[in-house]
């Protein structure tokens, strides 16, 4: 917590700490992760200057990302790590796995047409 503290200052960090279920000893919010508390989040920021970053499950994770894409945030701008990648793609993992077919297509057409150059 000390370091998400300092982080915060020297960062111009908002961190939001949410926890699904209350524990004693917390001192964040609880619920879930949800469009609401995600709009809350990103008032006031310039979205060409904010990045998101946002680590968990595969399908918090998944809604969370399209949730901040479908809020205004670009999408190069909403960066995450999921537990699991093999539950759901979020729109960046297909926007990602488009921008590679489209980069293998070309080289395979440059390749062809360099065999073909070569002949």
């Amino acid at each position: 917590m000390d370091e998400i503290a300092a982080a915060e200052r020297a960062l111009d960090l908002r961190a939001l700490l949410l926890s699904e279920t209350p524990a004693p000893d917390w001192t964040g919010e609880i619920g879930w992760l949800d469009r609401d508390r995600l709009s809350v989040m990103l008032e006031g920021l310039d979205p060409d200057r904010t990045v998101a970053l946002n680590c968990g499950p595969g399908p918090m994770v998944t809604a969370v990302a399209d949730n901040l894409i479908e809020l205004g945030l670009p999408m190069d701008r909403v960066m995450y790590e999921r537990f699991d990648y093999s539950e759901g793609a979020s729109l960046l993992d297909r926007r990602l796995r488009w921008r590679f077919f489209g980069l293998a297509l070309g080289l395979v057409a440059g390749i062809a047409g360099f065999a073909v150059l070569m002949t």
